[in-house]
């Protein structure tokens, strides 16, 4: 499911819209005209709400907060129906990228954990060794039979794989397969 699409059907509760790209397409004048929301004009961005509260709830946590600052993405990446622990890694990952650099040790250990997840309009970074605990929350959080029919997708590396809803067994294995480096072999257990 498209992120535009949860957010229209409301089980997203915010939408991050760059005017001009594919995943808005020709739906910014409705949304303008339908959802409170507010504008960035230095980055071109909108971020849409729900309701008029939550945008409201979400301009006094980040009123005092630069627009790009770490403090700002972590509010940004929680209004828009991200897992808190997939926030938090990219948080991390970003902090530590701009402190010690992409070369780091750490940060390429960071690197290494990274994986994409997809459900019901969400998309978002998080680490492998959060994948249960993470698409768990998701399945909680967004309990729609649509985005259950739709199914999970993982990202590891370049393998993209679609996750039964429910079947934490095949994400346990993932995770596995993942940690000791040989997710390349997931098509021939999964199959």
């Amino acid at each position: 499911m498209r992120t535009i699409d949860a957010f229209l059907k409301a089980y997203k509760p915010a939408f991050l819209a760059i005017p001009g790209t594919r995943s808005v397409g020709d739906k910014l004048p409705l949304l303008i005209e339908t959802y409170s929301h507010i504008y960035e004009a230095d980055h071109n961005e909108y971020i849409f709400f729900q309701s008029n509260e939550l945008k409201q709830d979400f301009a006094s946590k980040t009123c005092k907060m630069q627009y790009i600052s770490l403090d700002f993405e972590k509010e940004l990446g929680k209004v828009l129906g991200f897992p808190d622990k997939a926030v938090e890694f990219f948080i991390t990952k970003k902090q530590i990228k701009r402190t010690l650099g992409e070369h780091s040790a750490e940060y390429l250990k960071l690197k290494e954990k990274h994986i994409g997840l997809r459900y019901c309009g969400v998309q978002c970074a998080a680490s492998i060794d959060d994948l249960i605990e993470n698409v768990e929350w998701l399945w909680e959080r967004y309990p729609y039979q649509e985005a259950i029919e739709d199914g999970t997708y993982v990202r590891v590396r370049e393998e993209r794989l679609r996750i039964p809803h429910g079947n934490t067994d095949q994400l346990e294995m993932i995770k596995e397969l993942a940690l000791t480096g040989e997710i390349s072999k997931i098509h021939t257990l999964v199959s």
